[in-house]
């Protein structure tokens, strides 16, 4: 399937979902996000597909919502609204709740929902030219796509309040150095190297790193108590399953593992 506002590429097990409304600077509209939606509702259905990247064509990761979506959103009733935005979330749920490792390849701006976006991911990682704001507060607005959730998860609650409460941008180095992005990467080389990344996931057990995103899933609702009676269950799942079998016999043999995801 084609999608308007997306370039979808897909090799070595690797999906690459890259925003294409490259004159809004990526911002995402409503069939944007819609669109989005659709593509991580499909992936989880797909075996062969074992990493996917998410990133933005040309100069930004995503320049945030596009202002033709949020006139539209304001000029209709609440129950409009409302349902319209629980569909917008519906997009972070599905990648958050995908059991598959999901890469930002940060490009440029990532600002508002394109910060809240690149967040709902496993791993940030970002060109050095790469800028960061969370900018709801310059619209009267709130985070969205679970923004509030997550940002305090990265990087601590009062530096989420700050940037959201300012609606300050940083840069590449300041997002590495407070945690909101694992690392940081010549604007060239940004593909590249998470290509490396995603290909060495790839190249691990599936099932492990499905019960590994399940188990982090449960964590971040819980507390330490609430998890550790969860991880029993995980790790036995783990102990008894194919792939962990075949790990232990190439240690035992010094050769590399074949997994089967199972």
């Amino acid at each position: 399937m084609e999608y308007k506002n997306l370039i979808l590429d897909e090799k070595e097990g690797i999906l690459t979902i890259k925003l294409n409304r490259t004159k809004q600077l990526n911002a995402l509209s409503h069939n944007a996000l819609l669109d989005l939606s659709h593509v991580f509702d499909q992936v989880c259905r797909k075996k062969e597909i074992k990493v996917v990247i998410l990133t933005g064509a040309g100069r930004a990761f995503c320049a945030g919502g596009d202002m033709t979506l949020l006139d539209a959103l304001g000029e209709t009733n609440i129950q409009e609204c409302q349902a319209n935005i629980r569909n917008y979330v519906k997009t972070s749920r599905l990648i958050q709740t995908l059991f598959k490792p999901v890469i930002a390849a940060i490009n440029g701006y990532a600002l508002g929902a394109g910060l809240n976006l690149a967040i709902c991911c496993d791993l940030r990682i970002a060109s050095e030219d790469a800028i960061f704001g969370e900018e709801f507060i310059n619209m009267a607005m709130i985070p969205d796509l679970g923004g509030a959730f997550l940002m305090p998860q990265l990087i601590g609650i009062a530096r989420a309040k700050e940037l959201t409460f300012t609606g300050k941008r940083i840069n590449a180095e300041e997002a590495e150095r407070i945690g909101l992005i694992n690392s940081i990467v010549p604007a060239e080389d940004l593909m590249k190297e998470t290509y490396k990344i995603a290909r060495r996931i790839a190249s691990l057990s599936q099932f492990a790193l499905e019960l590994s995103k399940k188990a982090f899933l449960w964590a971040s609702s819980g507390d330490l108590n609430h998890t550790l009676d969860f991880e029993p269950e995980l790790q036995c799942l783990a102990l008894k399953s194919y792939d962990h079998k075949e790990a232990v016999q190439a240690f035992l043999q010094k050769r590399k593992p074949v997994f089967r995801g199972e």
